[in-house]
């Protein structure tokens, strides 16, 4: 049994941890000390399986954006999964992430240092973008108000004279506002001339931030396996939601940044309008000393002097010398 929960095991345990609250009718419950109690002393006793500890399961919560948690206080978020027959696993039927095989993954993050090679289509095969989003800097930009759901639809279609194969596709995004559904079609997918196979991404938040995802069509080029012409090739695309608060709308800048150029220190020429120029050469000494008068002390301190010499305390010496002091 691994020492350490992956944050995937974390996030479950949470939410299991608040189905439980749910069933005991404490799910209105958000002292921290509380719930530590309750998950120790109930929740943990009747998992069957090995458990991680309070903390880790908040921190599992945490990074997933499905609890808000303080020193003192915790407050669990339920996941809004907009639409059932989009979320549930019989009818989605996308590969996840976490079944990508090694060859995948280290092909992903050549993707990622090389992104133009991977946004131009090939052998006539182009990803066509319907949907509200822009287009900056290779990546789809979706704007999204909060709570509001958007629907864009990816579709691979085949431009050119000869048919290619739909091999694999892989929806990247490790956070919950996206969706992608791909219908009834099952890969490999042929896709002869003029033929297409759609992808539809689903995009909605609650949360104000940018949120990424990638989307790889992976191809098998037209021709027989082997020849000349069939090799695999790849297309992607590069995803970002981007959700901002009505008062962040109202704080943005109105017109393009431009950067003000600095100027170096100008050359400054100078020109003798009268006079002579002083002589460098010549030494222009300050005087450094001054003849201080003669200081005549009143008589009485000089009577005061032997005992101003003997360090008395100011305490127990007389009014007189103190404010002579």
């Amino acid at each position: 049994m691994p020492s350490k929960f992956s944050c995937q095991q974390l996030r479950k345990t949470g939410q299991g941890f608040e189905d439980f609250l749910v069933a005991q009718g404490l799910d209105m419950e958000t002292d921290r000390e509380q719930l530590r109690a309750i998950y120790n002393r109930d929740f943990k006793t009747s998992c069957a399986t090995r458990t991680p500890g309070f903390s880790s399961m908040l921190h599992g919560m945490k990074i997933a954006n499905l609890a808000y948690v303080t020193k003192t206080q915790v407050r669990f978020f339920k996941l809004n999964r907009w639409a059932a027959d989009v979320w549930s696993p019989e009818k989605r039927k996308m590969k996840q992430g976490s079944e990508i095989s090694t060859h995948h993954k280290s092909l992903l993050a050549k993707i990622f240092h090389d992104r133009a090679e991977y946004l131009h289509g090939k052998h006539g095969v182009d990803v066509e973008v319907e949907g509200p989003h822009e287009a900056r800097d290779g990546q789809l930009l979706i704007h999204l108000d909060l709570n509001r759901k958007e629907v864009l639809t990816l579709r691979l279609r085949n431009g050119g004279t000869q048919p290619v194969t739909l091999t694999h596709l892989f929806p990247l995004c490790r956070t919950p506002q996206f969706a992608f559904y791909d219908g009834d079609q099952e890969l490999p997918c042929p896709l002869g001339p003029g033929e297409c196979y759609e992808l539809q991404v689903h995009c909605q938040t609650s949360f104000v931030g940018d949120f990424p995802a990638t989307v790889l069509w992976e191809l098998l080029g037209p021709g027989e396996p082997g020849s000349e012409g069939a090799d695999t090739f790849y297309i992607a695309r590069f995803l970002a939601a981007v959700a901002h608060s009505p008062l962040a709308a109202q704080l943005k800048p109105t017109t393009p940044y431009k950067r003000k150029q600095i100027t170096g220190n100008p050359v400054v020429t100078t020109r003798i309008e009268e006079g002579q120029r002083p002589d460098r050469a010549k030494g222009y000494d300050l005087e450094l000393s001054m003849d201080l008068g003669t200081y005549h002390p009143p008589s009485r301190l000089r009577q005061l002097l032997p005992i101003l010499r003997q360090g008395t305390s100011i305490f127990t010496v007389p009014k007189e010398i103190v404010e002579i002091k």
